[in-house]
């Protein structure tokens, strides 16, 4: 199962999907999502991000309080990554404290 933990400093995904090994959607999916917010946070925002993505773990932090730009962009990952909760709740799962 795919791990997802907000907090109002860094995002956390740990974990494998295990919904079809070896041609995994899920897994697929969250990592595109997970991804795309990491570029996107860099590109469009003046925020500082550190990032380690590795293979079933990944770590992306915001030392400070996110700018209006990256709150916008945590909420939409947060979106799509419940959206995926919902539809494949056996194979991730969502939690915030932010």
């Amino acid at each position: 199962m795919i791990h997802v933990t907000i907090t109002p400093v860094a995002l956390s995904v740990q974990g494998h999907a295990g919904y079809n090994p070896g041609n995994d959607i899920v897994c697929a999916a969250v990592s595109a999502l997970v991804q795309t917010f990491e570029a996107s946070a860099r590109e469009f925002t003046t925020d500082e991000i550190i990032s380690s993505l590795e293979d079933g773990d990944a770590v992306i932090a915001w030392p400070r309080a996110p700018t209006a730009e990256l709150s916008l962009l945590i909420d939409s990952l947060y979106l799509g990554l419940c959206m995926m909760a919902s539809s494949y709740p056996d194979n991730v799962s969502v939690s915030s404290t932010r």
